[in-house]
């Protein structure tokens, strides 16, 4: 009965006319355009129209995140995705970070934002600063918790619809329903509505996560790729209801967010570093001198595990707890 109850319970979209046509126009313009070193980052573009997908609107994924490198000749390359979680910072897949720290050479890494267009020239565009694995994320083999932190170089105005921090998914209000899954396919930014269900059965209804739950994303382009993503799907993120539940890794599932400790390490990691920042000293939390790379385990702990002090008193950087934890901002 449950299989049955499950299988009912498969939701099954078509594309409008209209996103019919804009995709139609994208392959045709693919096929016609020169061959560019990016053409196989999006290995499904000629197959988009069989799968239930919508072009994102600007105001549906305010938080999304296209980590985007810029050469000297201007071109620009997306390495992979993430969502924006304060106004400085903005979480990923660990993998977009070790995958792509030589490849992209002496390209510029940036985070484009508030756009469905990662090369659209109105886009908000952040330059990068410091990064943070996750501890449990094994950078020699690249497993673990594929989780990481990134600090832009300058925060986004907080005056504006977007872009705009997520709030964290709160484990304690069990949300199933009302998901949304976003991510890039060529140069747009496409979702579809998703929602969770028991894992049994989950590598033929949609893609599982961490908690032992599946992602139903059902006969969508995002669904069919779950064994080593390819970069535009890494760090895509899902929401539900309004709050920000996981991250695409490279296997092609969903670390989630949802869990204390997760949790704790966001909160340190922005309170921590702020209190750094504030007092000149975050020389001392680099791995090596060559890197942008902090140490989360040189990063002052609060004994009172409250992690709030020193967040709030930050002049630098005008954050919040609460920014993380219900979207407000205090400035």
């Amino acid at each position: 009965m449950e299989i049955i109850v499950g299988l009912s319970l498969l939701l099954v979209f078509s594309v409008s006319a209209k996103n019919s046509e804009i995709v139609k126009d994208i392959i045709e313009e693919k096929k016609n355009s020169t061959p560019q070193c990016d053409d196989n980052l999006f290995p499904y573009l000629e197959q988009l129209e069989q799968w239930d997908v919508h072009e994102a609107d600007v105001f549906e994924f305010p938080y999304h995140v296209g980590v985007v490198t810029v050469n000297k000749r201007g071109f620009k390359q997306l390495l992979c995705q993430g969502a924006l979680i304060t106004p400085l910072w903005f979480i990923t897949a660990a993998n977009c970070i070790l995958l792509n720290l030589e490849s992209a050479g002496n390209a510029t890494w940036t985070a484009v934002m508030g756009t469905v267009n990662f090369k659209n020239p109105k886009a908000v565009v952040r330059k990068l600063s410091y990064y943070v694995y996750h501890p449990q994320f094994n950078k020699k083999t690249g497993v673990g918790i594929d989780l990481a932190m990134w600090m832009l170089e300058k925060p986004i105005d907080t005056f504006v619809l977007y872009p705009k921090p997520v709030k964290l998914y709160n484990i304690n209000n069990y949300i199933k329903t009302d998901c949304s899954y976003s991510s890039y396919v060529g140069e747009d930014l496409y979702g579809n509505t998703a929602h969770l269900s028991k894992e049994i059965f989950c590598e033929l209804m949609g893609v599982v996560d961490d908690a032992r739950h599946c992602v139903v994303m059902n006969n969508t382009i995002h669904d069919r790729v779950k064994i080593e993503v390819t970069a535009y799907e890494l760090g895509a993120p899902i929401t539900c209801r309004g709050t920000l539940y996981g991250i695409r890794n490279k296997r092609g599932y969903f670390t989630t967010v949802i869990f204390k400790k997760t949790r704790k390490w966001v909160y340190i990691v922005v309170d921590q570093t702020a209190q750094h920042i504030a007092d000149n000293s975050i020389q001392n939390v680099f791995i090596d001198d060559n890197s942008k790379e902090l140490d989360y385990f040189k990063l002052d702990l609060n004994p009172d595990d409250t992690f709030l002090g020193s967040l709030r008193s930050s002049k630098e950087l005008k954050l919040n707890f609460d920014a993380i934890e219900n979207g407000s901002i205090e400035r």
